[in-house]
């Protein structure tokens, strides 16, 4: 497994991640919150919408590669029947 690639596709969909949550921190402003939850809440989403993007792009390069593996080992078994 290439964890290099892994990190990188975490990297990726993090910042993704964390663009979605500031744009879903400045559709929340728009409703009347009490100004002391509202401070940090760009941060809070910011960060958790990053943290969520980096680990569903880990796992889902994690599948993608685990999947080109097998399918490398289904292929070779195939060479393999084809020859006997």
């Amino acid at each position: 497994m290439n964890f290099r690639l892994a990190i990188f596709a975490g990297i990726m969909t993090g910042l993704i991640g964390a663009m979605i949550g500031l744009a879903l921190a400045k559709i929340a402003e728009r409703r009347p919150i009490p100004r002391a939850e509202n401070e940090s809440i760009e941060r809070k989403f910011a960060v958790v919408g990053g943290a969520l993007g980096f680990g569903l792009g880990v796992v889902l390069d994690g599948i993608r590669q685990q999947k080109a593996e097998i399918e490398g080992e289904v292929e070779e078994l195939d060479e393999q029947d084809q020859q006997v």
